[in-house]
C-alpha cells in the first residue's frame, strides 16, 4: 500500500504563553502579548525577578515597561521559578534565556509540554530548534514540537530592575523560520498577528546562519579584554567597535555568508541587515555601530566572564565552525577568535558547546542537513 500523504500542518490557535526568562526580552515579550490579549505566564531560575510580578497575592501580578517605545504595565496572570506551576496548557513558549540554557530548559519543561506546542526562540543562537527538540526528546517527551527561530531578538532593551525593563527599540524586520520549514507560512499569519515585526525566511538553516550576535559580540569583547579586564568603563559600541576591531566583525561575517552559499540558503551581510531593521543608511558597520541611537547607552560589560563571550561561543562560534567543517568552508577568522577566547578565558568552549553531534545530527553530511534543515524539508 502507497504511503498516505502527510496532512497539511494547522497551527493551533495561541491564546496562552509561557515567557521563559524574565530579563529585558523576556519582560518586553511577555509585556507585547498581554497587551494583544494572550495570557500571559512567566517563569525564571532567580526569584528575585519573579516575586516582582506576583504582587496580586495570586501568583500574577504585573510587569512594567519604559523607555518611550512601549511604556505603560502589562497584567501577568502567574509567575513562578517553577515550570510546573505555569507551564501546563501553553500552546506558546516563548524562550527568552540564554541560548546555553536552552537544552536545560527542555529537560525541565519536557514533563508539562502540550502537543503541538509552539517553542519561539528569540533568538536562541545556532541550531536552538535542534537543540530543544533533541533534550525534549531525550527526556520522554513523544509529542508534537514546532521551534520557530528568529535571527534576533525583537526588541533592544535593558532590564532595569526586577519586572520592569527599558526598551529603546522595537526592530523593524525579523526574519523567523519554523521547524520543519513547510510549518513557517501557515504559521506565519498567526504569529504576524502577535508580533508583526516578524518576517518568514525560508528555513531554520537560514536562521541558525544569521547568528549576528556570535559575529559581533566575541569579537568585540575580546579585541578590548584589556580596558574591560581593568574594569575601565567606556560604551561598548559608540567606543568599543573601532575600526580595527570591526574588520575582525567583517571577516567573520563574510565567512558566515560563504556557509550560507554553501548550504544555498539566502545570505544578507550584517550591514544590510542592521541598516533594514533598525532603518539607517550607515555606510560601514564602524559608522553603524557608532551612530545607531539604540546602543548610545550600553555599557561594556565589567569582567570578561559576561554572555557575550559565554554564551555567544558556545552556542553561536563552536556550532558555526562545526558546520563550517562539516561544508569544508575555510572559516580562519572564527577558528581564530574561539582560540584566542579559548587562551584569554583559559576555557576549551569547543569541548562543550553546542555541536552536529550534540544536537543528534552528528551522523549527517551537508547534503544531509540541507534536506533536514534547509527550504525544501517536509
Amino acid at each position: 500500500m502507497a504511503a498516505q500523504p502527510e496532512a497539511p500542518y494547522v497551527p493551533p490557535a495561541l491564546r496562552r504563553a509561557c515567557v521563559i526568562g524574565a530579563g529585558p526580552i523576556g519582560c518586553a515579550t511577555a509585556a507585547h502579548l498581554a497587551r494583544q490579549g494572550m495570557e500571559v505566564r512567566m517563569c525564571d531560575v532567580d526569584a528575585s525577578k519573579i516575586a516582582p510580578l506576583r504582587r496580586d497575592g495570586s501568583g500574577g501580578g504585573q510587569v512594567l515597561i519604559r523607555g518611550g517605545v512601549m511604556d505603560g504595565p502589562a497584567p501577568i496572570a502567574a509567575a513562578s521559578t517553577d515550570l510546573a506551576e505555569v507551564l501546563p496548557g501553553a500552546d506558546l513558549i516563548v524562550m527568552a534565556v540564554p541560548g546555553d540554557a536552552c537544552e536545560h530548559v527542555a529537560r525541565a519543561a519536557a514533563p508539562y509540554l502540550e502537543d503541538r506546542v509552539v517553542v519561539f526562540f528569540q533568538p536562541g543562537q545556532t541550531l536552538a530548534s535542534m537543540a530543544f527538540l533533541h533534550a525534549a526528546r531525550q527526556a520522554g517527551f513523544e509529542g508534537e514540537i514546532t521551534p520557530v527561530e528568529t535571527v534576533s531578538t525583537i526588541f533592544t532593551g535593558r532590564l532595569t530592575e526586577p519586572g520592569v525593563a527599558e526598551i529603546y527599540a522595537i526592530k523593524r524586520w525579523i526574519a523567523f523560520a519554523a521547524f520543519p520549514a513547510q510549518r513557517t507560512a501557515p504559521l506565519a499569519p498567526v504569529l504576524q498577528a502577535l508580533l508583526p515585526s516578524l518576517v518568514p525566511v525560508g528555513s531554520v538553516l537560514e536562521t541558525s546562519l544569521c547568528n549576528f550576535n556570535a559575529v559581533v559580540h566575541p569579537a568585540v569583547v575580546l579585541l578590548n579584554a584589556g580596558p574591560i579586564d581593568n574594569h575601565r568603563p567606556f560604551l561598548f559600541y559608540h567606543e568599543g567597535a573601532t575600526p580595527a576591531v570591526m574588520r575582525l566583525v567583517e571577516a567573520i561575517d563574510f565567512e558566515r555568508m560563504a556557509m550560507m552559499r554553501a548550504f544555498r540558503v539566502p545570505s544578507e551581510s550584517l550591514l544590510a541587515w542592521f541598516n533594514r531593521i533598525y532603518d539607517l543608511h550607515s555606510p560601514s558597520l564602524v559608522h553603524a555601530f557608532r551612530t545607531n541611537a539604540p546602543y548610545a547607552d550600553i555599557h561594556a560589560p565589567t569582567s570578561l566572564n559576561t554572555r557575550l563571550l559565554l554564551e555567544d561561543l558556545p552556542t553561536g562560534l563552536v556550532p558555526l565552525i562545526d558546520l563550517a567543517d562539516r561544508l569544508g568552508v575555510p572559516v580562519p577568522a572564527m577558528k581564530g577568535t574561539l582560540a584566542l577566547a579559548t587562551t584569554i578565558m583559559d576555557t576549551d568552549f569547543g569541548a562543550w558547546g553546542r555541536t552536529l553531534e550534540t544536537v543528534g545530527l552528528g551522523h549527517l553530511d551537508r547534503h544531509g542537513l540541507r534536506a533536514l534543515l534547509g527550504p525544501d524539508a517536509s
